[in-house]
Parts: C-alpha cells; sequence; structure tokens
C-alpha cells in the first residue's frame, strides 16, 4: 500500500522503456540474429515437416501442435536474448545459439500458461480475422502484462513466483502495458509492409505452407523489441536484478 510516508509506487516513463529497449535491440543487433536464428530456420521447417498449410484440411490437433511448437521456440529465444540484455553475455561462444534447457522449458511453461488459450480460440474459431486476432492479443496483453516480469526472471535465474512478480510491477502496468504496445506498434508496422509485400509474392510463388513458414520467421523479429521492453522493466523496477552488461555498451555489436 502507498500512502503518507510509504515509499512510492514504482516508475516506468513509456517513451524512455520503448527508446531504451530499441537502443539495446539495434545496438546488438547482430547478437539478436545469432540468438534468433536457429529457432526461426526452425520455425520455417516447421509447417513443412508437419505438413501443415493455410488450407482446411488443416486439422485442429496440427494447428494447436504447430501453436505450442511455435511458442516453445519462441521462449527459447526470448530466454537468450532476456540473459543477453540482462547479463551482457551468452551462454555459448558459438555465433548461432540453440541449447534449450530446462530454464527454457519452465519458461515455456509460465509463456504458455498465457498464450495457449489465445491459440486454442483462434483455432477452435478457424479465425482469420485480423480485428479478432488484435482483439484477442489485447486481451492476453491486460491478463498477462501484471505477471510480466516473471519472464526475464526466470530467464536469469531469479524467479520467485508470479505473485511476487506482480507486486514488483504494482503501480506501473499501464505504463508497461503501455510500452509494449508502443514497441509492437513500431516494428509490426514495419513488418506488416514487408508482410505484405513479400508475403503475397511467397504465397504466388511457394504456396500456403511457405506462407506460414514467412510469417513464423517474422513472428521472432517482431518480439524481440517487446521481450527488451520487458526486459528493461525488470531492470528498472526489480532491485535484485542484474545491472545490464556489455549489452548496454555502444562498444558491443552495432
Amino acid at each position: 500500500m502507498y500512502g503518507h510516508g510509504a515509499p512510492s509506487p514504482p516508475r516506468l516513463r513509456v517513451y524512455e522503456t520503448v527508446g531504451e529497449a530499441f537502443r539495446l535491440t539495434f545496438r546488438n543487433f547482430r547478437t539478436m540474429l545469432g540468438l534468433a536464428l536457429a529457432p526461426i530456420v526452425l520455425a520455417v521447417l516447421l509447417p513443412a515437416v508437419m505438413r501443415l498449410d493455410l488450407q482446411t484440411d488443416a486439422s485442429s490437433v496440427q494447428l494447436v501442435i504447430h501453436a505450442i511448437a511455435r511458442l516453445f521456440l519462441l521462449s527459447v529465444f526470448a530466454v537468450a536474448w532476456h540473459r543477453y540484455l540482462l547479463l551482457g553475455t551468452r551462454d555459448t561462444s558459438v555465433p548461432i545459439q540453440f541449447w534449450p534447457s530446462a530454464r527454457d522449458v519452465k519458461y515455456f511453461g509460465r509463456l504458455i500458461l498465457f498464450l495457449l488459450p489465445q491459440e486454442i480460440i483462434l483455432v477452435a474459431m478457424q479465425a482469420h480475422d485480423l480485428l479478432l486476432v488484435l482483439v484477442l492479443l489485447l486481451i492476453t496483453l491486460f491478463v498477462a502484462a501484471p505477471f510480466a516480469l516473471a519472464f526475464p526472471a526466470t530467464a536469469v535465474d531469479n524467479y520467485q513466483g508470479l505473485m511476487a512478480a506482480r507486486r514488483a510491477l504494482r503501480g506501473a502496468t499501464l505504463q508497461l502495458v503501455g510500452a509494449i504496445l508502443l514497441s509492437f506498434v513500431a516494428i509490426t508496422v514495419f513488418l506488416f509492409l514487408l508482410g505484405g509485400v513479400l508475403g503475397s509474392l511467397v504465397l504466388a510463388t511457394f504456396g500456403p505452407g511457405a506462407m506460414v513458414s514467412f510469417f513464423n520467421a517474422l513472428t521472432f523479429l517482431t518480439v524481440g523489441i517487446p521481450v527488451a521492453v520487458v526486459t528493461v522493466a525488470y531492470r528498472k523496477l526489480t532491485p535484485q536484478a542484474p545491472a545490464f552488461g556489455t549489452a548496454a555498451t555502444p562498444a558491443n555489436d552495432s
């Protein structure tokens, strides 16, 4: 509770947080691509392996399995990206990192808690309506945002429970939602234009399955900055969070 004589609630400035997330991302863009490359390649190959396309013969089971597998690959990337931004080091010296561990499984379990219901609804309704997708994403964001700091905490082995994450963010939830939305809008506008042009070309040239793979790849580039936004918020609002490592210095990957 915040009152007279009590500490002020945590403050998170939306534009400052988003700006810092963009700076960290583009300053370390090559590193981010190295962390994302293996999950992207696997996500691109996944629809072909599953013989999945956008046609009506794709079963609901296939679609759910595809969604779960994609979320796991996103988790592996997000954990590595959180860790690099907070610790300034990667878990391997190999430029292209893909080393799933128990930490990634824990992160995935907490991510799927919030995102799987959305995926199941989309599959059940066979939804291709962009407006419905956006509404579900907004609902998911507002449900998950109070617990968002659990994700970087999990990545750096400092997880203390969802309620502890919620307490750490108390008073700054709407600011974090605003920062995530702003970062999504900024990067999605660019990727939407890119996807609109190249996606149509991929669909016409290679078919529906290839387009699923193409948008799987774009997903990783779309989430990189929001992951950085949550990382910045975690560092600002959590006293025991590690200081930004070499990722925050201009001399690192540019």
